[in-house]
């Protein structure tokens, strides 16, 4: 439906052979700053960057979120034993 477009589109995107920027929301000024100055930067570069070039310097997943670093089942047991002591 029309939930998963989003998701078909950027398959479709990383399926094609050229320079993509792969950004995140911004959520603040300084943020939205930053992806004007990346973006900038990006189209002055663009020819000299190869086809099959990817700028994902805020780490995103798949689903064109940031990666959040998930702790292990040992680390979670280990972190409520310390609290509760």
């Amino acid at each position: 439906g029309r939930g998963n477009f989003p998701k078909y589109l950027l398959y479709l995107l990383r399926k094609k052979n050229v320079p993509r920027l792969e950004m995140a929301y911004p959520t603040n000024r300084d943020e939205l700053i930053k992806l004007f100055d990346r973006t900038n930067t990006f189209l002055k570069n663009l020819e000299s960057y190869p086809n099959d070039y990817v700028s994902n310097d805020d780490n995103l997943t798949t689903d064109a979120v940031p990666y959040k670093r998930r702790i292990g089942l040992d680390d979670f047991e280990r972190i409520i034993d310390e609290y509760w002591k």
